[in-house]
């Protein structure tokens, strides 16, 4: 699978080995990837630039991926999010589960928006497809 020139993704990662392969792997695809250890670096550079996805992991000090994502969606409201995580069964997440900090359902965070590690370089690609076009879904309707 290749996306040449396909624009860029924000990677937001605490493993540091894990924030390598993801780029190593996303950078081979044809991807431009910025990769951050904290999530409110990656706050920042979402809010200066316009990212085609953020990729993060759910389990993270100080701040965990669903917070993050509340950041992205009021920073960047057409920046889909997808999600990783080893803490999930099966990757699954029910909406019932999915609250941001003020305890409210989001219905945008779906099974459909987590990887479950551990996952292939395969799995990770077609995901990120699928949720990119998701997102230009969302953007144009």
């Amino acid at each position: 699978m290749s996306f040449a020139d396909a624009g860029t993704i924000v990677v937001v990662e605490d493993d540091a080995a894990l924030r390598r392969l993801l780029a190593t792997a996303l950078g081979r695809a044809g991807f431009r990837v910025d990769v951050y250890a904290d999530p409110v670096t990656a706050i920042e550079a979402v809010r200066t630039s316009a990212p085609l996805l953020v990729l993060t992991d759910i389990a993270m000090p100080g701040m965990d991926g669903f917070e993050l994502a509340a950041h992205v969606r009021e920073a960047r409201p057409g920046v889909p999010v997808l999600f990783m995580s080893g803490h999930h069964p099966g990757g699954d997440i029910d909406d019932d589960s999915a609250t941001d900090d003020a305890g409210t359902d989001d219905a945008a965070i779906r099974t459909a928006d987590v990887l479950a590690k551990p996952f292939t370089i395969d799995q990770l690609l077609r995901r990120v497809a699928d949720a990119i076009a998701a997102g230009d879904d969302e953007r144009s309707s």
